[in-house]
């Protein structure tokens, strides 16, 4: 590769007037161009490293990392939860009561604590430091529980299924109390928190290819926190910003950023033939919403099965996100730099052992840099840096 220096004198030495850009000639510019570049090659040098050793099922439906990065949980289709120990590399726990049917959802809620919620339709609260018996039950909903947010700051929970609406509880003395009940007129299939000052609350309709944010969703929550029974909160009538440009996508997994007011939605068109569907992954930027948001930047892949993925998931260091794609997982890079627009550049693509295996949840650790992958045929692999 030649240098801008290099350029500068060849164009020099045969009288030739080259301006380069601004964008590349500003110091500050070329550093910020040289930090995206060692990222994208950081990124690009992952690979498999490790898989557990814990008896396998037939699907893994959910993972959570804890706060400090060790243990793993891992949620299984028939209702197992198994603690992983990633130093390790061993099983530490197993619980094969903790729910009558698939686990879909896991969140830890402080060190030691975490949700889980599953088809049973139920929502449970766990300790890790005693898992003979749940902390807690909520039997609020009646229909399957497809996924569970919690506000750390805030301390709400809001569980959701595929219904016209979702439940909202608040942390008080180590258990939630019931405070709102949300309603919405369509099914609501994926809700998510982002941990702001404001609170906000974006949220994909199931089978209608639409998205949406609620702004100031904790003052929404407080004003209603105090009725009983709690009130209800219609989320038509609160909805501050639509999300435009999806696609036609039924959305099927939405990821916070882990710093930033940035979230990213992965959808797969609903064709009729196999031919014409297509997967795509979406950026938005909460701080640029106003009644209308596109998306900042977007990916497309063909898809040639209607995989509905569970979960992407940012890395600790918010720059990659990790997006399956049938039997291998993509890891992609928001690329901000002077050079081009926001765009998702595919850093690398890591890739189980079984290439009709099919990856279906993912989860980067909060404190490292280590991706775990959980795959319909039970296993889970662990990707590092090599």
């Amino acid at each position: 590769m030649i240098s801008i220096g290099e350029v500068n004198k060849r164009s020099a030495k045969n009288n030739i007037v080259l301006k380069l850009p601004e964008r590349l000639t500003n110091p500050s510019n070329r550093e910020r161009l040289k930090k995206e570049l060692l990222r994208c090659l950081y990124y690009r040098s992952w690979g498999y490293i490790s898989e557990p050793q814990i008896p396998m099922y037939t699907g893994v439906f959910s993972l959570a990392f804890s706060r400090k990065g060790n243990p793993l949980l891992i949620g299984f289709d028939q209702g197992e939860i198994r603690g992983f120990d990633v130093t390790s590399n061993k099983q530490i726990w197993d619980n094969v009561d903790m729910h009558n049917c698939g686990v879909n959802c896991l969140e830890f809620i402080n060190d030691y604590q975490f949700v889980s919620g599953s088809d049973d339709t139920v929502v449970k609260l766990w300790d890790l430091r005693k898992l003979d018996y749940s902390i807690q039950n909520l039997y609020d909903m009646d229909e399957w529980v497809q996924d569970v947010s919690f506000s750390f700051g805030q301390k709400l929970l809001i569980t959701n299924g595929i219904g016209s609406g979702f439940f909202v509880y608040q942390l008080v003395d180590g258990r939630f109390e019931l405070v709102a009940v949300c309603k919405n007129d369509k099914p609501i299939y994926r809700a998510k928190l982002i941990d702001s000052n404001d609170g906000m609350m974006v949220y994909s309709n199931w089978g209608d290819s639409k998205a949406y944010i609620v702004h100031n969703f904790y003052r929404l929550i407080r004003e209603r926190s105090n009725h009983t029974p709690p009130s209800e909160l219609h989320l038509k009538e609160e909805i501050s910003c639509k999300l435009e440009g999806l696609a036609d996508c039924i959305i099927s997994s939405i990821a916070v950023h882990p710093f930033e007011r940035r979230f990213a939605m992965r959808g797969t068109t609903a064709g009729r033939k196999k031919r014409h569907m297509k997967s795509y992954t979406f950026i938005f930027d909460a701080n640029r919403v106003s009644e209308s948001c596109e998306p900042t930047c977007t990916h497309q892949e063909s898809s040639k099965t209607r995989n509905f993925t569970k979960e992407m998931s940012f890395s600790f260091d918010g720059y990659a996100l990790s997006s399956p794609n049938r039997s291998s997982v993509r890891l992609l890079g928001l690329i901000n730099n002077p050079m081009s627009k926001n765009r998702l550049q595919v850093l690398n693509e890591v890739k189980g052992s079984n290439s009709a295996d099919s990856a279906i949840v993912t989860r980067f650790s909060p404190v490292e840099p280590l991706l775990a992958v959980g795959w319909l045929s039970g296993s889970i692999k662990l990707f590092k840096p090599s």
